[in-house]
């Protein structure tokens, strides 16, 4: 037969058409939200598959992101703090040191008027009176250290070695402020203040000036004509300096030094004969007293402001060492006997010994009127 054309129902003639009452299963309608929430699933599903396999990746990255800007965040807040107790503590020192620099400056001002006590003993190798000087507890004395072999002393007792004074309270003050003196050990000598007080050079420009006397005893051993015997050699040193007193602003500002060494020759030093190495029984020990260098507290000049002196007494004999503070700055120190020999003297320093049993005829020329500058051997 031939084909002919079937006309496809119609839409209203299908749904016309009866269903069958329990219908099919495979043409059962399915709600449109659950294919929506199984999409969802399966994007969650797809989302974290893709977040467990690039965390592979990343994920140690961005760990150690995380805890570099947390280490970051407290390095910082660390500096901070740090910072913060810096300057509190910046602040504390500047305002101490401001306090202090107030202080030496008011204990300065005080040195400027310090009076020494006139005719004051300040150091002393005579025997005597060091040993009175030392159990007096009204005014304390200290001795001098010594150096050299102690064994010595088992064989020879000495006498008492050199005292020097300790200061006052007030003096202690004020010297506590200003600068030490140079070149010296700490401990292995002790310096004794002979003069602290205002002068002012020839063009009126105030100073304080600052003296004090430096000592030690060096111990040697030796014999002569059968007889053995201890050496104490005193080693003293007068030192000066000019300075410029501390302001509000700054410290006490050395502006000179002048060391004068003081020498003792072997024939007037102190000698003890060793016991049992005697040359007759009964013999007295000290086989030479020695010079017996005494220092009395300094005095200015009320006639010249630019001067010093310092009373002494040598061997015997008193006299007076003269110092005077020039237009330079410079320290000058004349003793009234014997000569100085002079190893440095330039615009900050000046080094000399004093031959105090120097006679006139072989006194050598005490100072170059115009000495260039330059360091020589210091005086043993």
């Amino acid at each position: 037969m031939p084909a002919t054309d079937v006309p496809a129902p119609s839409a209203a003639a299908t749904e016309a058409r009866p269903r069958p009452a329990g219908g099919l299963p495979y043409e059962r309608d399915v709600p449109w939200f659950a294919d929506r929430r199984a999409f969802r699933i399966i994007v969650a599903l797809l989302l974290l598959n893709a977040l467990a396999v690039t965390s592979i990746t990343w994920g140690p990255l961005v760990a150690r992101a995380w805890q570099e800007w947390l280490a970051a965040r407290k390095g910082a807040e660390q500096q901070a703090r740090a910072d913060a107790a810096k300057a509190a503590a910046d602040a504390a020192k500047a305002a101490a040191d401001a306090a202090g620099r107030v202080k030496a400056r008011d204990a300065q001002l005080a040195g400027l008027k310090f009076a020494m006590v006139p005719g004051q003993v300040v150091y002393t190798e005579d025997f005597v009176e060091a040993a009175r000087l030392a159990r007096d507890g009204g005014v304390r004395y200290s001795a001098v250290p010594r150096s050299g072999n102690a064994s010595y002393l088992s064989s020879a007792p000495l006498p008492h070695l050199p005292v020097a004074w300790d200061g006052s309270a007030e003096l202690r003050a004020v010297t506590a402020t200003l600068p030490s003196v140079n070149n010296f050990t700490p401990g292995a000598r002790r310096p004794a203040t002979v003069f602290l007080h205002e002068r002012r050079t020839p063009s009126g420009a105030v100073r304080l000036v600052w003296v004090e006397v430096v000592a030690n005893v060096e111990l040697s051993s030796g014999s002569d004509d059968g007889v053995s015997y201890v050496t104490a050699e005193s080693e003293r040193l007068l030192v000066t300096r000019a300075l410029e007193p501390a302001t509000a602003d700054r410290g006490a500002r050395r502006l000179f030094q002048h060391e004068l060494k003081v020498a003792q020759p072997s024939d007037r030093r102190v000698r003890v004969a060793a016991e049992g190495r005697r040359s007759k029984p009964g013999q007295d020990p000290i086989l030479n007293p020695g010079d017996g260098l005494r220092l009395m507290a300094g005095a200015p000049d009320p006639a010249d402001p630019a001067r010093l002196t310092v009373p002494y007494e040598l061997d015997g004999e008193a006299g007076t060492l003269s110092i005077r503070l020039g237009d330079d700055d410079r320290v000058r120190v004349d003793p009234d006997r014997g000569t100085t020999s002079v190893a440095q003297f330039n615009e900050t320093s000046a080094w000399e010994t004093w031959l105090p049993y120097a006679t006139p005829a072989t006194r050598p020329a005490t100072r170059p009127a115009s000495r260039p500058a330059g360091r020589g051997r210091r005086p043993g």
